[in-house]
């Protein structure tokens, strides 16, 4: 029962906050990287600010927006293995509609 019906539900706050924080996550990498002098992507964002190397900054902060959009992509994917109420329905139903008289 717990694991079944109280498990599911309580994952989708845990879900959407850990696709949430990954920017964070990200963005104190860069300034972890940045004060201890260790190689990665924060030293490489760090040289380009300070040679003004414009075209590899777009690089990396497109490369740190597209790592965003795919997180939450995979946390709206994960919603609907979890909840079945948040999966999209067919576009065409079985049912027959109903005229409306107004």
């Amino acid at each position: 029962m717990l694991m079944r019906h109280a498990f599911r539900n309580a994952m989708l706050p845990v879900i959407t906050l850990i696709a949430l924080n990954l920017g964070y996550v990200v963005a104190s990498a860069i300034t972890v990287e940045a004060i201890f002098a260790w190689p990665g992507s924060g030293g490489l964002t760090v040289e380009a600010l300070n040679a003004r190397d414009y075209p590899v900054l777009q690089g990396v902060f497109l490369l740190l927006g597209a790592s965003i959009v795919v997180a939450n992509l995979v946390a709206d994917l994960a919603y609907g293995l979890l909840d079945p109420r948040v999966r999209q329905r067919p576009a065409i139903s079985s049912r027959p509609h109903q005229a409306s008289i107004c």
